[in-house]
Formats: structure tokens, C-alpha cells, sequence
């Protein structure tokens, strides 16, 4: 019925997507900031950037560290909420209490293990351990 002829000096079909599959690949490859290919021994790899040695972030934290500034941001948020809502004051009072409660054993965990605290994470720990003993001594 049909008479197909095979068109010299074309590729088939699957010849040509199968090429573009490659192309694919390896315009991916560039795209995620990879290098490109080495030869090994007459075996190409892909020079993935794993083998250069990362270097230290400066501004490393400790776990109490962290543990402390989160404290410290509930702590001003629950502020903040306490301002803006005053229907439901009393309740983030006694939320901020129990914050305030946390914040003082985790400080105290930081000192007896004599925990390295940024400069200006202690300045902010001293400011809030300073209003905590006003409001003790105006409560108690």
C-alpha cells in the first residue's frame, strides 16, 4: 500500500531523539553550576564541586545559643501580641511568664556549662534578666 523509502543521510527518529536527550543533559548539567566533564584514565566524570573543601561558616551558633535567641524572639513577639491585643492580656501574661521561666533555666544550663555566647546575644540576655527582676520585685 505505502511505499516508504528511506531518506538517505537522515537520522532515524529514534537516532534524533535520543541525541537531543543528551543535549538535554547536558545543558542541565551546565545550568546547576556544575564544571564540565574530566577524563580520567579516558573516562569522562563530571566534576561535581564535592571534592573542593568547604570552608567553616564564621557565625557558628551552639545548640543553647540558638535554644536562647528563640527564647528571646517568642519573648518579643509575645510582647508585641500583648500591645496589640489587650482582650486577652492575661493569658499572654501568663504565657510570657512561663517564657520568661524557660529563658531563665536555659541561661542558667548556658553558665554552668560554661557555654561561648556572642557579645551582643549577652547584652540582649542581660537587658531581658534585668526586666524579669524588676517585674519579680514589683509581683513578689
Amino acid at each position: 500500500m505505502f511505499n516508504f523509502k528511506k531518506v538517505p543521510d537522515r537520522e532515524s527518529t529514534r537516532e534524533v531523539l535520543s541525541r537531543l536527550k543528551d543535549q538535554e543533559k547536558g545543558q542541565n548539567i551546565s545550568q546547576q553550576g556544575y564544571e564540565t566533564r574530566k577524563t580520567i584514565g579516558g573516562v569522562a566524570y563530571i566534576d561535581m564541586g564535592l571534592s573542593k573543601k568547604q570552608e567553616p561558616s564564621k557565625d557558628l551558633t551552639s545548640i543553647p545559643e540558638y535554644n536562647i535567641e528563640n527564647i528571646l524572639k517568642q519573648i518579643s513577639g509575645l510582647e508585641r501580641r500583648m500591645k496589640e491585643n489587650t482582650s486577652n492580656y492575661l493569658n499572654l501574661y501568663y504565657d510570657l511568664r512561663k517564657l520568661e521561666d524557660k529563658f531563665v533555666k536555659a541561661v542558667e544550663f548556658a553558665r554552668v556549662n560554661n557555654i561561648q555566647i556572642k557579645e551582643n546575644l549577652l547584652r540582649e540576655i542581660r537587658e531581658r534578666e534585668q526586666v524579669i527582676a524588676r517585674r519579680s520585685k514589683r509581683s513578689g
